[in-house]
């Protein structure tokens, strides 16, 4: 599986990642949706890996996992960009958009 980052996207990552080491895992949240199939992709800037993940490949200096669990909902090719409006991620593969509003959270502890 690989994951595009557009320069955009990429130095918008770094800046949420900040200083301290991090990586960023992309889930298919389906947190309070109540059916997975209705979840939205999210990333989140992550110390270390989870067992279960996976290293994602990348054009991008930085680190993407992702569950093993997760993969089944998105294409073998994604590219993550900056939506201009909002400022949000907008996170795709060529036969379909997943998100124009994909959320950022930090799960450093």
């Amino acid at each position: 599986m690989m994951i595009q980052l557009t320069p955009a996207a990429e130095q918008k990552l770094k800046d949420k990642i900040g200083s301290q080491p991090g990586s960023i895992r992309l889930i298919n949240d389906s947190e309070g949706c109540g059916c997975v199939m209705s979840a939205v992709p999210g990333l989140r800037v992550i110390q270390h890996p989870e067992e279960d993940d996976f290293k994602l490949e990348s054009d991008g200096s930085i680190s993407f996992y992702m569950s093993r669990r997760h993969e089944v909902f998105f294409e073998e090719a994604l590219k993550l960009d900056v939506n201009p409006v909002g400022h949000t991620f907008r996170l795709s593969s060529q036969s379909q958009t997943y998100s124009t509003n994909v959320q950022t959270v930090d799960s450093r502890s």
